[in-house]
């Protein structure tokens, strides 16, 4: 349950106050099977969402001479089912990958609306739509994907990707006369991107960049209107065709020992191609024809892409010296900048600033003293401060006919304390031998083979030309040792999540697993798992120590 009073007009007299509680409840399913075979991984999956949500809204102007107000209550219910497949065919020396996947997305809204108004009264609502599979044009739930990437050379790797994406429709949820009260069609998007992914200088400089295009079709867009009798509107709607062109771009470097370098920069051009809109009169009042149906305008030239700044660059430096027995020392720096962006897509009063931010940049800053040891555990102290040179600059804006904004938060400064109650611990003494018993010979010692030179590139599951020596070795020693039945271990770094990683892991195991079996091995004695980023050999605050992370360990059961 959340409950919020918005006061747009930022000032002590009581001109616009808006009330918004609402609650959400939601809860999921999901259900997968991954499996490998020769040259082949695959994941299964069947997924399902419900949510069940209220939301108000009381708005009152002028300290009460315009009020309006609506309450709706919504519940939806989402159903999916997917399969994806990774392929490497035997040629080329493996260097090839090719991806391909399709989801089926079905789903069902039921809203109930009511509404309270100073101008037309209450009224109530109510409907029900399915959207998602092959319900509408072009089937928009049914959504496939394909991926193929090519790794040049160990350091060098390029792909192309296109995948098709699916929201669901819904229910104009603030609707405050009848005819406003209707549904938005889902949103489909194409998606076409091209990249390059590259270490050089021994992995000390990563450089990565890709182009894409996007387009849209039936696109959700909440458009803001402020009316002198229905209060503040956010009308969605549907722009029919939209389109993203667009580029990113990223570089870590390393010049010396402990010094890391991050520049990244991306650029947008987007634009609406076709949008027909609800068309209001001068007074802000919709226009209806004479059946009460909306009377629609192309606004696609005067309607601007929100929440898109066109240029974005990002800047970092940090510095961690070497450890000492006291801790380890660490100094960070960092600056952002983007351009001027627009908040909301359409602006209502011609030639006012409100609804747009000017380009602005902060500088924030970190130092930390890590791994300080104490009797029992350790400490980390770090202070840092946000928008370190105080920088002024609007996060928001509406325009009422008078500037509605808010800003970013000053010049901040902190400090964070983290004690480590398990670092440095000695490992708990076993309880000695009963005395009247002979204490039972200790186990004979397992052999472990650790692969560490079997790393993987960022992303990827497949073997680097490089290791094939070292699993040729590894074969050798189990070919002599036949009673020796092993476990095969993927690991990843910590860039993405949890759960992908934990998938990415145990692809690099069944990549191991199958090279093996490839290679004379008894499938019985191969057990391969996926432990994620669970247990890394190496910090994955670098770069180098990410790299050694990318990793498949052997152990004998």
């Amino acid at each position: 349950m959340a409950e919020g009073l918005w006061d747009p007009d930022g000032t002590p007299n009581h001109i616009a106050e808006i009330l918004t509680p609402s609650e959400i409840s939601h809860w999921s399913e999901e259900l997968q099977w991954i499996g490998a075979a020769p040259r082949f991984h695959y994941i299964l999956g069947a997924y399902y969402y419900g949510e069940y949500d209220m939301y108000r809204s009381r708005q009152t102007f002028f300290g009460g001479a315009s009020k309006s107000g609506y309450k709706n209550f919504n519940k939806l219910k989402s159903y999916a089912a997917y399969g994806h497949g990774s392929w490497t065919p035997p040629i080329l020396n493996d260097k090839l990958s090719l991806t391909a996947g399709l989801r089926i997305t079905q789903e069902q809204v039921h809203p109930d609306h009511l509404v309270t108004t100073a101008s037309g009264g209450p009224f109530n609502a109510k409907g029900g739509k399915a959207f998602g599979g092959i319900h509408g044009a072009g089937a928009p739930g049914i959504d496939p994907m394909g991926d193929i990437s090519y790794q040049w050379t160990d350091d060098l790797m390029t792909y192309f990707r296109v995948t098709r994406g699916f929201s669901g429709g819904g229910f104009d949820p603030s609707g405050t006369l009848p005819q406003l009260f209707r549904s938005f069609n889902p949103e489909t998007l194409w998606a076409f991107e091209a990249g390059v992914k590259s270490q050089w200088l021994n992995n000390r400089l990563r450089l990565n960049a890709d182009g894409f295009f996007s387009y849209y079709k039936d696109m959700q867009v909440s458009v803001f209107m402020a009316s002198p009798t229905l209060g503040t509107l956010s009308v969605a709607s549907n722009a029919q065709r939209a389109e993203i062109w667009g580029m990113e771009f990223e570089a870590t470097a390393i010049p010396f020992r402990g010094m890391e370098a991050t520049v990244t920069y991306s650029f947008l051009a987007p634009k609406y191609t076709k949008w027909l809109d609800q068309q209001f009169d001068a007074n802000n009042q919709p226009i209806f024809d004479s059946s009460g149906k909306p009377v629609l305008v192309n606004v696609a030239d005067t309607r601007t892409f929100a929440a898109a700044p066109r240029h974005q660059i990002t800047a970092g430096l940090t510095y961690t010296a070497p450890p000492t027995t006291t801790g380890t020392f660490s100094a960070h720096v960092d600056v952002y900048w983007q351009d001027k962006v627009a908040y909301v897509p359409s602006n209502q009063t011609p030639g006012a600033q409100a609804d747009e931010g000017w380009a602005y940049a902060l500088v924030n800053g970190r130092l930390a003293y890590t791994g300080i040891p104490l009797q029992k555990g350790s400490l980390d102290v770090a202070v840092y401060s946000r928008n370190l040179l105080d920088r002024k600059y609007r996060t928001y804006g509406i325009d009422f006919g008078f500037a509605g904004n808010m800003y970013g938060d000053p010049r901040t400064f902190g400090l964070q304390l983290t004690y480590n109650y398990t670092a440095g611990a000695e490992p708990v003494a076993p309880p000695p031998a009963p005395v009247a018993q002979a204490a039972p010979p200790p186990p004979p010692a397992k052999k472990k083979i650790v692969l560490r030179s079997v790393h993987f590139d960022f992303d990827k599951a497949t073997l680097k030309a490089d290791v094939k020596p070292i699993l040729d070795e590894a074969v050798q020693v189990l070919t002599q040792e036949g009673s020796v039945d092993i476990i095969v271990e993927g690991h990843t770094d910590s860039v993405e999540t949890d759960q992908y990683n934990l998938g990415l892991s145990r692809r690099r195991a069944e990549t191991v697993r199958t090279y093996l079996l490839d290679h004379g091995i008894a499938k019985s004695r191969i057990t391969a798992e996926g432990m994620g980023e669970s247990k890394p050999v190496a910090s994955n605050d670098a770069a180098d120590g990410r790299a050694q992370n990318r990793r498949v360990e052997l152990h004998v059961k």
